[in-house]
């Protein structure tokens, strides 16, 4: 069992305040909404409707992460201890993989719902900048100088 931890814990972050999970969090792509509200040219109505829903966001994901560090607290403990069942052990997984399938699905209806309020061509843009962030680029799509993350 001993195999089981040592595979499975690098990929549940540390034990100590402010770890982070493997799969990362954080609000990385709204860091500066100022300057994304001004490179997708909103109107003020459309930044207070953007607003919103990115407070409404960031509430629930604030949520949405409590409860993925309780399910991944809940594995460590399982598998720090003398003795645990494999049971126990794929339940704590399963609830942990629920949290993590919230996340996502909470991030997709956040740009889901940034897609219903925004005019088709400052979509387009945001969906551009979304790609070119995922895909490791800048905004001209040259790649970041440095070490990735």
């Amino acid at each position: 069992m001993m195999h089981l931890l040592l595979v499975i814990l690098p990929f549940l972050g540390g034990f100590g305040p402010g770890d982070r999970p493997f799969f990362g969090s954080g609000y990385g792509f709204w860091a500066d909404p100022p300057a994304l509200f001004e490179e997708l040219d909103l109107t003020p109505d459309q930044i207070q409707i953007v607003q919103k829903l990115q407070l409404e966001h960031k509430g629930k994901m604030i949520d949405l992460r409590a409860n993925m560090e309780k399910a991944s607290l809940n594995l460590k403990e399982i598998l720090l201890r003398e003795n645990f069942t494999e049971k126990e052990v794929f339940d704590a997984i399963e609830n942990l993989s629920k949290a993590q399938n919230n996340i996502i699905k909470e991030k997709t209806a956040f740009f889901l719902n940034l897609k219903k309020v925004l005019p088709k061509e400052k979509w387009e843009i945001l969906r551009n900048l979304i790609f070119e962030k995922w895909q490791g680029r800048g905004p001209k799509g040259e790649r970041p100088r440095g070490p990735r993350r």
